[in-house]
């Protein structure tokens, strides 16, 4: 269980590195020298399906956070909870979507592959843009995931 001092500074620091990774070569450095331990962080909870959803409304909540944060929010970590763990995300997640419209929107900017996107409740396939293109809400789908979404694994 994470405490709410170490949700706190993970959160902080989430953002913090995704904020200065798009500046300068010297706020990139800072965001890698600095910040880069709660992407690890948040990325090993991810990828061991560990990550309380909680850390998640707060990333979403944050009031210092922008769209593009959670743009990049949706690309990392609930992205690949949906893929990776949708057995137990999926309903978490599509609940919030039902009860809170920053969740509704964020994941709007998810893309799964069409199999996973498939294995999502039908709650949450009307919110993330489907392989054909298209959600119920009007969302665009793009062939592939943009590349340059994701810091690169294995610094």
């Amino acid at each position: 269980m994470w405490s709410a001092e170490q949700v706190d500074e993970v959160v902080w620091s989430y953002r913090m590195f995704d904020e200065l990774s798009r500046g300068s070569a010297n706020d990139r450095r800072r965001a890698d020298t600095d910040h880069w331990w709660a992407w690890e962080t948040v990325n090993r909870a991810v990828l061991d399906g560990s990550l309380p959803i909680e850390v998640l409304d707060e990333m979403l909540h944050d009031p210092d956070a922008d769209h593009a944060h959670r743009v990049y929010v949706a690309a990392g970590p609930i992205e690949d909870l949906l893929s990776d763990h949708p057995e137990d995300y999926a309903d978490l997640i599509a609940e919030r979507c039902r009860t809170d419209r920053v969740w509704a929107s964020t994941v709007e900017h998810v893309w799964l592959e069409p199999d996973d996107w498939r294995e999502l409740p039908e709650s949450l396939r009307r919110l993330v843009p489907g392989p054909s293109g298209s959600s119920s809400r009007g969302g665009g789908r793009r062939p592939q995931p943009p590349s340059g979404r994701r810091p690169r694994p294995g610094r």
